[in-house]
């Protein structure tokens, strides 16, 4: 594993010298840290990986031209950064006084640049861990797999691991495809959008010699990869740590390479709205182990960081509604069969809490304790008997803002500055994309609110992106981007997005 990138990560991304780029900008960015400029760290890890294979002693360099060109070739989005960047950067790793010592050297007899041995071994080493690491995830899912398929083929063991890798890369290229879609145009297509039961039905089409046994395969993928997802091991979440900065950097500097800007130029504190969505997920994850809450994670970086997040009035209705609405549900069509409601039949509520009460009841994270009944899982975030009043609404208000710090914003406050022709105008365009027919006329005008304070807000505290589409401080912190293909006239007049 001489090469670049070659170490068996991300084998999604179709094309070869592409799936090495981006699997070694991973490992470089990753073992320059986080202090480093990500500008500089990107333009730094071109170049190394445009000078594998050369060889002073063969007589092999390339010059600044070359280099420039082969760089430019596999990722023509690159020119915007690296055309400014290059001859510094080159100067800094040939020099003992770069960042990282010399990283590369220039040949004044053969007139260009080259790898030293010392390089050349560094990517040896993090191919080989990359391998290793992929080798123990491949035992972990083997040792979950058997534990599901019992006593069955130990083919079929090995047809389910090589299922879940496949299904893992899936799932981040299909986040991968929503990201760079959002970068390029400020949508997400609805066919993007997908479930993991999905990925594992595509994995098994697209996999030999599962034949009749698709079943079983499929039950015990599933099983693995819920493991590995909400309790994961360390190697686990490295793994998947490395497939997302991987695919990351694929999309995102595919797309549109002034997303480095933005991080490069963002220097103040984000002021976000939390979506409904982002906080009704979390709290679902209540009753994961900590290190597997994601959403959950974000927020709090998102607060340590120095961000602030506010909960408006609109968003905090739905979420109360949303979970009104999810106690009324459990009520009348699962408090009755709850002793006879299996994982699997958990899977298919409509309900994500219902679902994660199911999962923590009936299939617990080791070192959980498991809630005892509906009434004790609510009772985390408001007391149940009071949850249809208005002191329930009160008391869960009072959990959210304390939980994950959030500042409230009545509706009062969320109305100045808007106009109300405009905001009558926008949620009528937004009631043909919504994808919930339920309440719709309600979450159409919420999310028209919820657009045009990102913008009153900007203007309110002189928000300036600096001549960068990303560089503003305040934006809508939400999932819900199908609101933008009814937007764009929006956009364009204010020269920005929201979300």
């Amino acid at each position: 594993m001489q090469h670049v990138g070659e170490s068996g990560l991300a084998n999604s991304i179709p094309r070869q010298d592409q799936r090495a780029l981006f699997v070694f900008l991973q490992q470089e960015l990753a073992r320059r840290g986080s202090n480093a400029d990500l500008i500089n760290s990107v333009t730094d890890s071109l170049i190394l990986w445009a000078l594998e294979g050369t060889d002073p002693q063969k007589g092999i360099v390339l010059s600044r031209d070359l280099i420039l060109q082969k760089i430019e070739a596999i990722l023509p989005t690159a020119r915007s950064f690296v055309r400014g960047n290059l001859n510094h950067r080159l100067d800094k790793l040939s020099s003992k006084n770069g960042e990282m010592g010399r990283e590369i050297q220039f040949h004044s007899k053969l007139n260009g640049f080259c790898l030293p041995y010392a390089t050349r071994q560094l990517v040896e080493v993090e191919n080989a861990e990359d391998a290793v690491l992929k080798d123990i995830v491949s035992g972990i899912f083997e040792a979950n797999a058997e534990q599901v398929l019992g006593e069955l083929s130990p083919d079929l063991v090995a047809l389910v691991v090589q299922i879940c890798h496949r299904v893992v890369e899936k799932a981040f290229y299909s986040q991968g495809l929503e990201v760079a879609a959002f970068i390029s145009d400020g949508g997400a297509s609805a066919d993007n959008q997908f479930t993991l039961a999905d990925c594992v039905d595509e994995a098994l089409d697209e996999t030999p010699g599962v034949g009749a046994n698709s079943a079983s395969v499929k039950a015990a993928a599933l099983s693995v990869l819920r493991k590995a997802f909400y309790e994961s091991t360390p190697q686990e979440r490295t793994y998947f740590q490395k497939l997302s900065r991987t695919f990351a950097l694929f999309f995102s500097l595919r797309a549109d390479s002034r997303v480095l800007e933005y991080f490069k130029s963002m220097s103040t504190k984000f002021v976000l709205y939390v979506g409904a969505d982002l906080i009704v997920r979390s709290l679902s994850e209540r009753y994961l182990r900590e290190e597997d809450r994601v959403t959950t994670i974000l927020l709090e970086m998102l607060q340590k960081s120095g961000a602030t997040l506010i909960l408006s009035q609109k968003a905090f209705e739905e979420i109360y509604s949303h979970v009104c609405a999810t106690d009324h549900e459990f009520r009348h069509w699962y408090e009755s069969i709850e002793p006879s409601v299996s994982v699997d039949f958990a899977r298919h509520c409509s309900k994500i809490l219902i679902r994660s009460y199911f999962y923590a009841r009936l299939r617990p994270p080791e070192g959980v304790q498991p809630p005892s009944s509906w009434s004790a899982y609510l009772n985390q975030f408001v007391t149940r008997a009071n949850l249809h009043t208005t002191a329930g609404g009160d008391e869960f208000l009072r959990y959210l803002c304390e939980r994950y710090r959030l500042q409230f914003e009545p509706t009062e406050v969320i109305l100045a500055g808007v106009e109300q022709g405009q905001l009558d105008g926008l949620a009528e365009m937004l009631r043909e994309v919504k994808p919930e027919k339920n309440k719709i006329e309600v979450l159409a005008y919420n999310d028209a609110l919820q657009i045009l304070r990102v913008y009153a807000k900007r203007r309110e505290i002189k928000d300036s992106s600096g001549n960068n589409a990303y560089g503003f401080r305040v934006w809508w912190l939400t999932h819900e981007s199908h609101v933008m293909k009814a937007t764009s006239a929006l956009i364009k007049h204010h020269g920005a997005r929201y979300i």
